[in-house]
C-alpha cells in the first residue's frame, strides 16, 4: 500500500492504495510469466528454446512503484553437452556462449580417434569439428613373457582382455 495525499477544496485527506508498477516488456527472444503489477508481486523471465537468460530471472514490484533489478536479456547459446558413448565433456557449466568449445575425453581404457572438439553455435546447437570422433579400446600389446612359463591370451590385446599365465612343469 502506498500513502498519498488527495487535494480538494476540503481539508487534506490521506488515502492508501496499492502501489502499481509499470508494465514490463519481455526481452527479445523471451517471455514474462506473471501479470500482477502490484506491490510484492513477482514476475519470472524465461527465454525461448535455443536461447539462454543473461541476468536474474525474477523481479519484484517494490513499494516505490519500480521493479527490482534490471531486465535480463536472452542470447543464442547452448545448454551443457551430454556424454557421447564412452566420452564425457571435459567441463560442465550451466550455459555456453556461441564460440565456446568443449573437448570430449574418453573413459578409462579408451582413447580418442578423430577430433573430439565441439563448438557452441548461434541458435543453441553444438557443431563437431571434422568428421567427429569415437572412443576405441587402448591396445595393450603382447603380454610380457614369463621366465620358465607361458601365457594364453585368447581375448586379444585390447583393454579388458585377459592373459592367463602358467608355470612350466616342474617349476
Amino acid at each position: 500500500m502506498i500513502l498519498s495525499e488527495v487535494r480538494s477544496n476540503k481539508p487534506q485527506h490521506l488515502i492508501c492504495s496499492d502501489a502499481t508498477c509499470v508494465d514490463l516488456v519481455a526481452p527479445e527472444f523471451g517471455r514474462i510469466t506473471g501479470d500482477a503489477r502490484t506491490y510484492g508481486k513477482v514476475v519470472t523471465y524465461s527465454c525461448f528454446e535455443g536461447y539462454l537468460l543473461n541476468g536474474t530471472n525474477r523481479r519484484t514490484c517494490r513499494s516505490d512503484k519500480l521493479w527490482s533489478g534490471k531486465t535480463p536479456t536472452c542470447y543464442a547459446g547452448c545448454s551443457a553437452p551430454t556424454s557421447r558413448g564412452l566420452a564425457d565433456p571435459d567441463q560442465y557449466k550451466s550455459e555456453y556462449k556461441p564460440g565456446d568449445a568443449v573437448t570430449y575425453k574418453c573413459r578409462y581404457g579408451h582413447h580418442v580417434v578423430g577430433t573430439a572438439v565441439v563448438t557452441c553455435r548461434r541458435g543453441g546447437s553444438w557443431a563437431s569439428a571434422g568428421d567427429g570422433f569415437e572412443c576405441r579400446r587402448v591396445n595393450c600389446g603382447v603380454p610380457p613373457q614369463l621366465n620358465n612359463g607361458y601365457f594364453e591370451a585368447n581375448d586379444g590385446q585390447d583393454f579388458g582382455a585377459k592373459a592367463y599365465y602358467f608355470c612350466n612343469k616342474g617349476i
